[in-house]
């Protein structure tokens, strides 16, 4: 008998595989990034086609297998659906994500600001994505023990993701985006 996790997570990407399977990359808090093969998600009479969407909010029902999970379940959360404007701002932090988190690690940090920057840019409460997106950089990299030590970026670590933390001053901004440009790099990933 294999033991069912029930978690809630964010869909970061998907690859269509076989005839009618899909491959995931989702953010959970409580088990990390995990692969997850939905079999039949693609074929037209499948329950799970429309709840399967990059950067949706879900409640899932895994089963771990050798090498990825596999979905048996899920359900959307209470949560608004994401704009289809904000696609470009979750798809740079979907691709950040990605490239630094590597094996099944939970990260509840991650996964929270994940979450969070996932609600503002879908409610499109911030005009400035960008102060967004450098913000969520500098967070991911704090949490990997990748950010060095700045004041600006000691300001945007005190306070939760939200729009607050998009009131940095231009120079300042310039300043953290070559900070995190460099960190990126000497991450080697």
């Amino acid at each position: 008998m294999y033991h069912i996790y029930h978690t809630e997570g964010i869909i970061l990407a998907s690859t269509a595989t076989g005839e009618s399977d899909r491959f995931f990359q989702i953010l959970t808090p409580d088990l990390g990034l995990i692969p997850v093969v939905a079999r039949g998600s693609r074929a037209l009479g499948s329950k799970l086609r429309y709840r399967l969407t990059e950067y949706a909010h879900i409640d899932i029902d895994v089963v771990r297998g050798k090498d990825v999970w596999t979905l048996t379940g899920v359900l959307p959360m209470d949560d608004t659906p994401i704009d289809p404007r904000a696609y470009g701002s979750m798809s740079d932090a979907s691709m950040m994500l990605r490239r630094l988190i590597h094996g099944s690690v939970p990260s509840p940090e991650i996964y929270t600001d994940t979450r969070a920057l996932r609600a503002l840019v879908s409610a499109r409460s911030i005009d400035d994505t960008e102060a967004l997106l450098l913000a969520f950089r500098v967070r991911i990299l704090a949490v990997l023990g990748y950010a060095p030590s700045d004041t600006d970026i000691s300001t945007i670590l005190q306070h939760p993701l939200t729009d607050a933390c998009t009131a940095i001053s231009p120079s300042s901004r310039a300043r953290i985006a070559r900070i995190v440009s460099q960190a990126l790099l000497e991450t080697q990933l």
